[in-house]
């Protein structure tokens, strides 16, 4: 989804002969994720075995609405990118329920915000993926191999001689 766009989603659940005696409130479930995986909105409606729905319509992307003041909904709309969508249906429906998923965008994309310097690097903290960065973490991982590889030795050492001294009895016995 670009900046600018919002989704339109409009879920329609078929019925279901085997589960018209089942019924579970909050039995269908739809829930939007945003690129940070952050969950941006979630409904949920009644399933008796019964055609049901569920519509969503999100706000528009918009890197304003980092600052917004108002429903999560809103605030959770701050990222352009890919959006995920996830559809329950309760364990407690006994059988699988067909399902029509119309999903559609609205809205003319719309420029982003203006970065300084690589957006991966600040945005997403993926700096340093070069080679200073293997450097590191070779010598990183290198040093903790080696300082865990010095305390098994010096715990085998020190059981060792533990076990090595039980053998004779140090002092004098108490009468």
């Amino acid at each position: 989804m670009a900046w600018g766009q919002q989704l339109c989603l409009d879920a329609q659940f078929a019925n279901s002969a085997q589960a018209e005696n089942t019924v579970t409130p909050d039995g269908l479930r739809v829930t939007l994720y945003n690129p940070a995986r952050g969950a941006v909105e979630e409904h949920t409606a009644l399933y008796s075995g019964r055609p049901a729905a569920i519509s969503l319509v999100t706000a528009p992307a918009a890197y304003a609405n980092r600052t917004q003041t108002g429903p999560d909904a809103v605030n959770a709309m701050r990222f352009q990118g890919s959006y995920y969508l996830q559809l329950t249906l309760d364990r407690r429906v006994p059988t699988p329920v067909p399902l029509a998923l119309n999903v559609s965008l609205r809205g003319t994309p719309q420029p982003g915000p203006d970065y300084e310097g690589d957006t991966d690097a600040s945005v997403f903290g993926l700096a340093g993926h070069g080679r200073n960065h293997q450097d590191t973490m070779r010598t990183v991982g290198l040093s903790g191999i080696g300082l865990g590889t010095a305390l098994v030795l010096a715990l085998a050492t020190w059981t060792a001689l533990g076990r090595r001294g039980r053998g004779s009895p140090r002092g004098r016995a108490l009468r």
